[in-house]
């Protein structure tokens, strides 16, 4: 596990040594506070971030119109001359929005070695201890000539001691004098923040809005330093000697932690120094040794494997529970104004950054998404019932962190949709999948998906019912097409009706479990009278059933009815719509370039709609540029991506495909060497196997809670010169075995497993 971590570490060298964009730097994080790692060794910036760090300028949501039903009275008498007078009207309307958004919390920057010439700089982020290495030269401080490196940067953000720490040590020579600065760039809306310093401890407090405020605070050791407060920084110059190291110890605390942020900052790096760096390194190292122990894959293809580990390392880096959820930028956000807020976008991107941990086995990193939506659901309650006029609750498609409506004004059809509260509400039904914790279903996720269900059943009876008895959904989009414009809205759009099936669907089979009889009833009735999918004449799913541009569903990268919504596959479904899914994959297929983007949705739906070829040439593409820097930037910095990427990945290498069915290696072709421990499937399985050479050689399966399972038999009887059946046996870890016969490739496996023995599939 060690070795393919250490192959898999991120690293930067030759003439990419250095990273003058701070998105293309080395992220650190221990899923609240963080840093990104960018520039050169004369100011070498240490970007510093914590998920809660959110400037609440706000106070209410930004919807169009002055209601809901205003909305949808313009659009059924056709009037678009009022639908444009909702919008913006000053074409520099984007220069005084200010919604709500994450802000960063400062920035240290080391001035090393200024007197020199720095080079050969190379840079990596050991995986197998979450902690960034930097060396470099410096020619012309003592010598004439360069050396080789000399300077050694470590790095990491501990968990248990919540600090970031910094030691800088040369090895040859004294460390020599330099500089140091910790301060917060100017905002706007921001008065500059209180500084101070007393001895080598120094700190800043940042004043937000309503009563918000956070603390950093930074300790050096090692070396005698001057620290000078100026108006928004604090400056430190260490003076001359004999030193080969010096250690930075800092930390980050907002009022959400403590009443004085301040004061729990700089008692966090005072304890943190009194360890020294040892001490901390060692407990931070058991830490991530024991988060890579929960999984792990191996893979042929290194730019698959490698995608796999720096997407969970990011999702450790950024989820942890207890804490404040990430948004689009992870912790990581340099800009006062970041693209889209760095807000809670829920049409697919706050899902792809939790979608992967469920797989890879931490599905107690979903902690923070159930406590995001928490802690959003009165407002969201209110602006339902204010805003919508409808019982039930609708979530954001761009959400603060108090559950404000945040979409960018422009594009207001996205501010009414629907269909993320149903992405939304779908990872507490796939949490408790993997789970199957009956508990976390009562009290958490049915309340989410009731409340969804709820609202969903409002715009119905809004909307009302066609000649046939049907329902229609008016103001329906179609993913964000269309959307500054009146053409975004239509009438049964394929992407709004897969997310009401999935959501009464959903909510259904959760009240049959909690025995709400009642409520299973009504979801499964609404579910019933939805409007059929609108298809063309080919059986292929057209965008909408009413709409001037209407197209067909031609988007490979976006199969919603099949991932998120699942409401038929290869595999699953009523036969006519697995007829309808498989039509209209094999038409987006084709036209559609494979990709993973976002967070290995596109993947996932490759895989259920038994498409090997397509879910691995979208694997394939890796994470952007193969290193974290491409995993966490799309020409600006977005975290869901690389974080999400695991899914693809997980999915690909094991799923279940129906209620009670497992699919082994759907997405990984018999040329790939592919080998897994411990992948956790829904239906709560732990799953290890292992392809090489063309054949699977090991298969185990371990239920968590006992019941039937079935595994399509993942032994190909070709193997055996040709042969068009192979003979199966399963046999427990506890003495039992059974001979399930001669079989065919993907024929189902199935018996009455106990939970916890491990099952291991074995053919002649």
């Amino acid at each position: 596990r060690v070795a393919v971590l250490g192959r898999c570490s991120p690293r930067w060298t030759g003439a990419n040594g250095y990273t003058a964009y701070w998105a293309d730097g080395a992220p650190l994080g221990n899923g609240d506070f963080g840093a990104m790692i960018y520039e050169g060794p004369e100011n070498l910036t240490f970007l510093l971030g914590k998920n809660d760090i959110w400037l609440r300028s706000t106070t209410k949501s930004i919807f169009p119109g002055p209601s809901f039903r205003d909305i949808m009275d313009i659009v059924r008498r056709g009037d678009r001359e009022a639908f444009t007078r909702m919008q913006p009207t000053d074409p520099h309307w984007w220069e005084e929005y200010r919604p709500r958004t994450l802000l960063h919390a400062g920035m240290l920057r080391l001035h090393l070695a200024e007197a020199s010439a720095t080079k050969q700089m190379e840079q990596e982020l050991r995986l197998p201890d979450a902690t960034w290495v930097a060396r470099f030269q410096a020619e012309g401080l003592d010598n004439m000539w360069a050396v080789p490196p000399d300077f050694e940067i470590e790095a990491f953000v501990s968990v248990p001691d919540e600090v970031l720490v910094i030691r800088v040590r040369r090895h040859r020579l004294p460390l020599r004098a330099f500089s140091w600065r910790l301060g917060r760039e100017t905002h706007a809306m921001l008065p500059p923040p209180d500084t101070d310093a007393n001895g080598n401890l120094a700190w800043l407090e940042q004043t937000l809005l309503q009563g918000d405020r956070y603390a950093l605070a930074v300790l050096q050791d090692g070396m005698v330093v001057e620290v000078s407060p100026t108006q928004r920084s604090v400056i430190g110059e260490t003076t001359p000697g004999d030193e080969h190291g010096t250690v930075f110890y800092v930390a980050a605390a907002t009022t959400a932690d403590d009443a004085d942020p301040l004061g729990l900052a700089c008692d966090r790096v005072t304890r943190a120094s009194k360890r020294g760096f040892d001490a901390l390194h060692k407990d931070h190292s058991q830490w991530w040794s024991n988060f890579w122990q929960r999984s792990w894959v191996t893979c042929s293809e290194p730019r698959v494997e490698k995608a796999w580990y720096v997407s969970n390392y990011l999702a450790g880096s950024t989820e942890r529970p207890g804490k404040m959820s990430p948004g689009l930028q992870g912790m990581w956000c340099k800009e006062n104004f970041p693209p889209w807020s760095a807000d809670f976008h829920g049409n697919i991107n706050i899902q792809a950054i939790y979608q992967g941990i469920m797989g890879s086995n931490h599905a107690d990193l979903f902690e923070p998404y159930a406590a995001l939506y928490k802690r959003m659901r009165p407002q969201c309650k209110h602006d339902t019932e204010t805003y919508f006029g409808l019982p039930g609750v609708r979530y954001p498609h761009a959400g603060g962190i108090d559950g404000h409506e945040m979409t960018e004004m422009n594009y207001c059809v996205l501010a009414t949709s629907y269909t993320p509260s149903a992405w939304i509400a779908r990872l507490f039904w796939w949490e408790f999948e993997h789970t199957g914790d009956k508990e976390f279903l009562r009290d958490v996720a049915y309340p989410m998906l009731r409340d969804v269900a709820e609202f969903y059943q409002g715009v119905l009876e809004l909307c009302g019912k066609d000649a046939n008895g049907r329902y229609r959904i008016e103001l329906a989009i179609w993913g964000e097409a269309n959307a500054t414009n009146f053409n975004g809205y239509g009438t049964n759009s394929s992407y709004d009706i897969g997310a009401f099936m999935a959501v009464f669907q959903q909510a259904a089979d959760a009240a049959r479990i909690l025995g709400l009889a009642d409520d299973a009833a009504s979801w499964k009735r609404c579910h019933e009278l939805l409007p059929d999918m609108p298809v063309d004449a080919e059986n292929v799913w057209l965008q909408w059933q009413e709409h001037p541009c209407n197209e067909r569903f031609g988007a490979g990268s976006f199969f919603h009815p099949v991932i998120p919504c699942e409401i038929a596959s290869a595999f699953h479904g009523p036969e006519h719509l697995r007829r309808q899914a498989l039509a209209s994959w094999r038409h987006a297929a084709a036209v559609t370039n494979p990709t993973a983007w976002c967070g290995g949705t596109p993947t996932a739906a490759a895989v259920m709609m038994d498409d090997t070829d397509w879910a691995w040439r979208s694997l394939a593409t890796g994470i952007p540029n193969n290193g974290v820097n491409g995993g966490i930037t799309q020409g600006l910095m977005q975290a869901d991506h690389g974080t999400g990427f695991a899914f693809g990945v997980n999915v690909a290498a094991v799923t279940r495909v129906a209620e009670d069915t497992i699919l082994l290696f759907g997405g990984i072709p018999p040329e790939i060497d592919f080998a897994f421990h411990s992948l956790r499937t829904r239906g709560a399985v732990l799953v290890s196997a292992t392809q090489r050479a063309g054949r699977v050689i090991h298969a185990a399966v371990q239920p968590i809670h006992g019941g039937r399972l079935c595994v399509l038999n993942p032994f190909n009887p070709i193997w055996m010169n040709g042969r068009n059946t192979i003979a199966v046996r399963v046999v427990g870890d506890d003495g039992s075995a059974l001979d399930a016969g001669a079989l065919e490739h993907h024929a189902r496996i199935e018996w009455e497993a106990k939970a916890g023995v491990v099952y291991r599939l074995e053919p002649e």
